[in-house]
């Protein structure tokens, strides 16, 4: 192995059968109900209506309770929606990513498309229509049609609900394949935005919206990191760093993927230490394993990289880069679109 996998990027690769159907903005299959084009002017406004939060209290571990939402609530199977969806969600997570992974260079990078996208569409609903069509223009969403001082709004309750099923057939169906928490603390006696709050149960499997005293900020650093890791299962630990009594709203989300074994352990050779090639002039000892079995791949000389894809399960896959002798990883991934991604998948040879 002569450079380093840095990168697991979660992306969605999803394709309804979309030869003779006409073509449907975005827009107007997430829009709202009787859409029209509302105002900007901050004085017409109506005022968002708003919840109280419960205080934190570290023995209450129970998720929020669930309401039906107010969204589109259909069963959905791989339509346009849940296509078009998932080319809007990986074009806005390999944007982000490369951002992200353009200033590590020397870490690891676990990014998940789907779960940015959610967590974005969740404060999308909280926010007034200045900047909900901010979001709307970042999110692929925006109404072309629109003039400069006024927004029509998409649905964001039935783009989450659309989230909620590209997991579910990332998932193959199962609930415990694939799941989502939603976090959010503010500062006592605030109350948060009805749409938001619905939006994190729209979003997640389990939620926890939670108020907490920031006055003392080192004592809510330390309930707060222990609450999050007794409701995660211990999958997310001291997620909270240098908190200050200026706080006003932290908001975290986990996605977790139980992931199924691409071979038969039986396959699986001893592990032993071998050299792992972190960089050009770097190189560790790691326990490495070895599986002899047939795969598709391919290799891109253009872009002198191999690519392996290795099956989780029975619609799920993850297609592993791996740069030539002498290529640069971050080369290739400042040239990664979701287009090459999929001329990749469709150019794999069995060997």
């Amino acid at each position: 192995m002569q450079s380093s996998l840095l990168v697991l990027l979660l992306c969605c690769c999803l394709s309804g059968s979309q030869a003779n159907r006409v073509y449907v903005h975005p827009f107007h299959l997430f829009a709202t109900d009787n859409v029209t084009c509302e105002t900007l002017q901050s004085q017409t406004s109506k005022p968002l209506e708003t919840l109280p939060v419960s205080l934190l209290d570290i023995d209450v571990l129970t998720p929020d309770s669930r309401e039906q939402s107010k969204g589109d609530a259909q069963r959905q199977n791989i339509t346009e929606r849940t296509a078009v969806l998932a080319g809007l969600l990986n074009s806005l997570g390999l944007r982000v990513y490369q951002a992200l992974s353009s200033k590590q260079h020397s870490t690891n990078t676990l990014f998940s498309p789907v779960n940015t996208y959610g967590s974005l569409i969740t404060f999308y609903l909280g926010a007034s229509k200045k900047t909900a069509r901010l979001f709307q223009l970042l999110l692929g969403l925006n109404r072309h049609t629109d003039r400069e001082d006024c927004v029509s709004l998409v649905d964001g309750h039935k783009v989450l609900k659309t989230l909620q099923s590209i997991n579910s057939v990332v998932g193959n169906g199962s609930k415990d394949e694939v799941t989502t928490q939603v976090w959010a603390f503010t500062r006592q006696n605030v109350q948060l935005s009805e749409e938001f709050l619905q939006g994190t149960q729209d979003f997640s499997d389990a939620s926890f919206i939670r108020s907490v005293d920031f006055s003392k900020p080192q004592e809510a650093e330390q309930l707060l990191n222990s609450f999050v890791e007794k409701t995660s299962q211990g999958t997310v630990k001291n997620i909270f760093k240098d908190l200050n009594s200026s706080v006003d709203l932290l908001f975290i989300s986990s996605f977790n993927f139980q992931e199924i074994g691409f071979c038969n352990p039986s396959n699986i050779k001893e592990t032993t230490l071998q050299e792992f090639h972190v960089d050009d002039t770097t190189t560790v000892m790691v326990p490495l394993m070895t599986h002899r079995g047939r795969f598709h791949y391919l290799k891109d000389k253009l872009r002198r990289c191999t690519v392996v894809k290795l099956s989780l399960s029975k619609r799920s896959y993850m297609l592993l880069v791996l740069p030539h002798e002498g290529a640069n990883l971050h080369d290739i991934e400042s040239k990664l679109r979701a287009d090459v991604m999929s001329a990749w998948h469709q150019s794999l040879q069995e060997g």
